[in-house]
């Protein structure tokens, strides 16, 4: 509602029963469909000086972005699976938290670095209503296997000792 000079009063009908008298409302609609918008303009000094316009609007249905993804070895493929709502059409924008990026439904990725990291799924309906959701995903260190025994005699006690590291984590 933009105005060229002059005061006038609103009257805005959101086509469910809602309205207000705001001369730019907001408004939140509750349920997806369309609606028959109403704006009624009159002119401030004169009631009976209106002009309407009316208006189809269309409240499209809301992507939710919903998925699940185990943690896992750094040397294991994690498998993310996609449970967003999967209207028709809708498409999905993943950011596995390494710079890596994918538009498959239910990727699988390979960290190449254990740490945490924070994956990142958008989904997007084809209307552009989009949902994102964050979830930590920790790719573990692998040990390194060592050990240390000494010389060892037939009949004598042999000590081993694990040198065994990890780059973080416990054993």
């Amino acid at each position: 509602n933009t105005t060229s000079g002059g005061n006038f009063n609103s009257q805005w009908y959101f086509g469910n029963g809602d309205s207000s008298l705001l001369q730019s409302p907001t408004y939140v609609y509750p349920d997806t469909g369309t609606y028959a918008v109403t704006l009624i303009a009159s002119a401030g000094f004169n009631s009976s000086c209106k002009d309407t316009a009316l208006q189809n609007v269309t409240v499209h249905p809301q992507a939710i972005s919903v998925f699940t993804g185990l943690n896992a070895c750094r040397t294991d493929s994690i498998t993310f699976t996609n449970n967003s709502s999967q209207l028709q059409g809708e498409t999905y924008l993943w950011n596995f938290g390494d710079g890596v990026n994918s538009f498959i439904a239910n990727p699988a990725h390979l960290y190449n670095s254990a740490d945490t990291f924070l994956v990142t799924l958008i989904a997007i309906t084809p209307s552009g209503c989009n949902d994102t959701t964050t979830q930590y995903i920790i790719a573990y260190p692998i040990p390194v296997a060592d050990f240390n025994v000494p010389v060892t005699c037939p009949g004598t006690t042999s000590n081993f000792t694990n040198q065994s590291t990890l780059q973080w984590g416990t054993f």
